[in-house]
């Protein structure tokens, strides 16, 4: 019996570790400096919710739901998997500011999330490279838009989402989080 609990003891411990090891590693992403769940933003701006819609309508010229992406320096580029020439860039300039095709953005907040965007996909690449992107735009209960952009790296997903009732309504949200593909919208039931 007292081999047991040390047995369970030692199994409990190594998994409180690597738990912890887990936690540490994924807090170098957070946006915002707090013990919350920091993925998930509830923006009291609308700026960051209507970039993420932006993002979604310029994939979407390009190609109707899945897209080819590259990493390149400080910039992605989003080429359609048609194999048409046209891209979409988003890259990150040097005076805290983004640009969106020709389009510059210097919202603090939309900066966050780009920031933030362009070091969590430059560590994912390292491991596995970006295999296509995928996006969606519809209506739920709650939201009357929600936009889900994920990027495929492998066993895992980046997913990019807004939820929002329009710039008028307060109730809204975006997440920038890691997923295992089990748990993907798009890649996620696929064995």
């Amino acid at each position: 019996m007292a081999i047991n609990n040390k047995i369970l003891l030692i199994v409990f411990t190594i998994v409180a570790f690597s738990s912890l090891s887990f936690a540490q590693n994924y807090s170098q992403y957070k946006p915002y400096p707090n013990d919350r769940f920091p993925q998930i933003i509830q923006a009291s701006d609308y700026e960051t919710i209507k970039f993420i819609e932006v993002l979604y309508s310029s994939l979407t010229k390009l190609d109707k739901d899945t897209m080819n992406c590259e990493l390149q320096g400080n910039k992605i580029v989003f080429s359609a998997s048609n194999k048409s020439s046209k891209i979409v860039t988003l890259q990150e300039l040097q005076n805290n500011a983004v640009l969106l095709n020709n389009t510059k953005y210097s919202n603090k907040s939309i900066m966050i999330l780009c920031s933030t965007l362009f070091r969590v996909l430059s560590d994912l690449t390292k491991e596995s490279r970006i295999e296509s992107v995928k996006y969606y735009q519809f209506q739920t209960s709650a939201y009357k838009k929600r936009t889900i952009i994920e990027f495929k790296l492998g066993n895992r997903v980046l997913v990019v989402e807004s939820d929002s009732n329009g710039p008028k309504n307060d109730e809204r949200l975006y997440i920038l989080d890691i997923q295992d593909i089990s748990d993907s919208f798009f890649w996620g039931a696929i064995k």
